[in-house]
C-alpha cells in the first residue's frame, strides 16, 4: 500500500481507511512523518479539519438531510506542487478529496471547509452548484470560526484561493441567507426571498446580484488555475511513437486503449497501429514514454492473471459491480483493462507532472 501511495516525490495519497474522525492511524501518521511528506503540525492540522468536516457533516445531515450529506472517508490525495495538479482532480472516480501541502499550513476550519467544499463538487459536478449548496454551512459558525477561515484563506497560496477569498469577503450578506430547516424565514417574509431549489435556501432579494458574482469570481478563479496547471504542450519525435507502437505489436500488449471519442485505438488483437498514431498525434516524448510504462503494467498483470487459468474462457463476461468510465476500468466482456487516453482530470498526451522534492527533504 505505502509503493502505492508514495508513487510520486510530488505527491501521495492517505487511504480512506488511515484517516477518521479521531485522527490519524498511528502507523501512517508515524510513516508520513518518517518520510518526510507531512510535518507535525500539517499533520494536526488535517487531523483537526478533518475531524471538524466529519462532526459538523454529520450535524447538518441529522437536521437537514435533504440538502446535506452524511461524513464518509475518502481517499486523499496531497499535492506538493500546485502548479502540476489542477484544483478538485478526483483520480478514484468519486472517491477521492485533494488538497495542496499548503492548505495544511493555514488553519482547521480552512482545511474542513475545503474538505465538505470537495465532497460538494464531487456530488454535483459543478462549481457553482457546490458554492451555493454549501452557504448554508455559514450560517451555524461562530464568529471565531468565520475569522479563522478568514484569515486562513488570505493567506492561502492553492491556485484557485479567490474562490474562498471572495466566500469569506461575503461573509457579512452570506449570514442574512435563510434555509430550510436550518433558519427559515418567517411566513410573512418568505414573499421577499428567492428560493434555491435542491439547496432549500432562501436568499432576499436585493442579493440576487451578489450571489451571482460570487459564483462568477468563483468558476473564473477556477478555469485560471486548471489553465495554469495545463503544460505547455511540445509534439513528440517521430521516433518516441515508433517505439510504443513496435512494443504494442511485439507484446501483442494485452490492454484496450480508447480515444476521447470512446473508439477502440488498441486492442489485444490488433495488427494495425494507426488508429493509436491518429489519437497520439501531437503526444510529447515524455508522454508517450509514461503511457508505455503505463500499458506495460496493464499488460503484464492481465496476462499474469489470465495465464494461471486453466480455462479463461469460462469467466463470466459480465459483472454488475463493475463500473465502466472514469480513467482505466475492466471489461469483463473482453477480458481486458480499457484505458482511456482521455480521463477525467488527466491527459495521457501530455507530459506527467515533473517530480519535485518532498517537504522536509
Amino acid at each position: 500500500m505505502q509503493r502505492l501511495c508514495f508513487a510520486h516525490e510530488s505527491a501521495f495519497v492517505v487511504p480512506a481507511e488511515a484517516l477518521g474522525e479521531q485522527g490519524m492511524h498511528a502507523a501512517w501518521a508515524a510513516c508520513l512523518l518518517a518520510e518526510g511528506r507531512l510535518t507535525a503540525p500539517q499533520l494536526r492540522c488535517l487531523e483537526h479539519g478533518f475531524a471538524l468536516c466529519w462532526q459538523r457533516c454529520r450535524e447538518l445531515f441529522a437536521q437537514a438531510p435533504a440538502s446535506w450529506f452524511p461524513p464518509r472517508q475518502v481517499n486523499l490525495l496531497l499535492v506538493a506542487d500546485p502548479c502540476t495538479v489542477p484544483p478538485c482532480f478526483d483520480p478514484f472516480g468519486g472517491t477521492t478529496s485533494m488538497l495542496y501541502l499548503s492548505d495544511l499550513d493555514t488553519d482547521a476550519e480552512y482545511v474542513a471547509y475545503l474538505l465538505i467544499h470537495n465532497e460538494r463538487v464531487s456530488l454535483q459536478r459543478s462549481m457553482r452548484a457546490a458554492l451555493i449548496c454549501n452557504l448554508s454551512y455559514w450560517l451555524g459558525r461562530d464568529d471565531a470560526s468565520l475569522l479563522a477561515f478568514s484569515q486562513a484563506a488570505h493567506r492561502a497560496l492553492r491556485p484557485d484561493a479567490r474562490v474562498f477569498t471572495r466566500l469569506a469577503d461575503a461573509f457579512d450578506w452570506i449570514r442574512t441567507l435563510c434555509h430550510d430547516p436550518l433558519r427559515p424565514p418567517a411566513d410573512n417574509a418568505a414573499a421577499s426571498y428567492l428560493r434555491v431549489a435542491g439547496a432549500d435556501l432562501f436568499v432576499p432579494k436585493p442579493l440576487q446580484w451578489p450571489l451571482m458574482r460570487l459564483c462568477v469570481d468563483a468558476e473564473a478563479a477556477l478555469r485560471g488555475a486548471v489553465q495554469a496547471s495545463t503544460p505547455v504542450r511540445r509534439a513528440g519525435s517521430t521516433g518516441s511513437l515508433d517505439r510504443l507502437c513496435d512494443w504494442l505489436l511485439q507484446a501483442r500488449a494485452h490492454a484496450i486503449v480508447t480515444a476521447a471519442s470512446g473508439e477502440a485505438v488498441w486492442a489485444p488483437a490488433a495488427t494495425d497501429t494507426r488508429p493509436l498514431r491518429s489519437a497520439l498525434r501531437g503526444a510529447t516524448d515524455d508522454a508517450l514514454a509514461s503511457l508505455q510504462r503505463d500499458l506495460r503494467v496493464v499488460h503484464e498483470r492481465s496476462r499474469t492473471f489470465l495465464d494461471a487459468l486453466r480455462d479463461p474462457a469460462s469467466l463470466p463476461r459480465h459483472c454488475a459491480v463493475l463500473q465502466a468510465g472514469d480513467g482505466a476500468y475492466l471489461d469483463a466482456a473482453r477480458q481486458a483493462v480499457v484505458y482511456e487516453l482521455k480521463q477525467p482530470g488527466f491527459d495521457a498526451t501530455t507530459p506527467p507532472p515533473g517530480e519535485q522534492p518532498r517537504p522536509g527533504r
